[in-house]
């Protein structure tokens, strides 16, 4: 069996009384955090990444769903590596503006996916021109596509919610995306809140919003209260890594919520080193 501290993608565990079993690994981000990022040396970075993505050949999942996905990031090998244990693949873009960056889905057995896209709402017409003037130096704009992957009896939802870090440089911001609902993460949210579904589901990904920050949960939080939170020991964090270096504050942004699903769920962080996020691991 693959030691757990060497899997940096957050792996779950689906145990459910519905009578199936799923082990389902997700990472953000396979790629697109190499590219253009002077936290430390690129190509030793590369490396660990695609050692990484090889070692899932090993493991027991049958699902992995990799977030910021970028292809030319991903060596051919290691491609051909991950096709022969999971031989359906789909690559679905974060957005449409964003086409070339996404979420690299991988699977022993055939799946759909439904890509509603552009379709998680990031603020009202003031809102959002008042959000695009903050971001027009940026690459990465707040738009974001609804993607449904659709297995024989339950949907996983993977998520990568928007980034305001342009935002958050002024007080004012800080304040808004903590402890207000007016700005991207919270719209998207409240989208996903009024997501229909009877089948056993999971939300999974980085959300961009801490669970808790000084103390307090961000008033956001609220409007995904049709959701399941999965509970994480309490202090732990799985933002920014150890090895980036960035000096930002400690923050659980990857999580996962389900729907449908009658257990108690709990997760865990792990350490690794290869990304900007730590892997999560959830089981139910």
């Amino acid at each position: 069996m693959m030691n757990r501290l060497m899997i940096w993608p957050m792996i779950f565990m689906l145990f459910s009384s519905y009578g199936w079993a799923k082990e389902i690994i997700l990472w953000n981000s396979a790629g697109a955090w190499h590219i253009g990022q002077p936290v430390y040396d690129q190509g030793v970075n590369a490396k660990k990444m695609n050692q990484t993505l090889k070692s899932f050949s090993q493991s027991q999942a049958d699902i992995v769903v990799l977030g910021e996905y970028h292809q030319p990031a991903v060596e051919a090998d290691t491609f051909k590596v991950l096709l022969k244990k999971f031989p359906f693949f789909k690559y679905v873009p974060v957005s449409t503006l964003n086409s070339h960056i996404g979420y690299g889905i991988f699977s022993k057995t055939a799946f759909s996916v439904n890509v509603q896209n552009d379709a998680l709402e990031w603020g009202s017409p003031i809102t959002k021109a008042e959000w695009k003037k903050r971001s027009e130096n940026t690459n990465w704009d707040f738009t974001r596509s609804l993607v449904i992957c659709q297995f024989d009896n339950f949907q996983l939802i993977p998520a990568h919610l928007s980034q305001p870090w342009t935002y958050l440089n002024q007080i004012s911001g800080l304040k808004e995306i903590l402890w207000g609902t007016d700005h991207p993460v919270a719209y998207q949210l409240n989208t996903l809140n009024n997501y229909q579904t009877n089948l056993p589901t999971v939300l999974i990904g980085d959300f961009n919003l801490p669970r808790e920050l000084m103390g307090k949960t961000p008033k956001a939080w609220e409007k995904l209260s049709r959701w399941e939170r999965v509970k994480f020991p309490s202090k732990v964090s799985s933002f920014p890594a150890p090895s980036t270096h960035f000096g930002m504050p400690s923050m659980l942004l990857d999580q996962a919520f389900t729907r449908n699903l009658s257990q108690e769920i709990t997760g865990e962080v792990f350490n690794a080193e290869g990304s900007d996020h730590l892997p999560i691991l959830i089981r139910f």
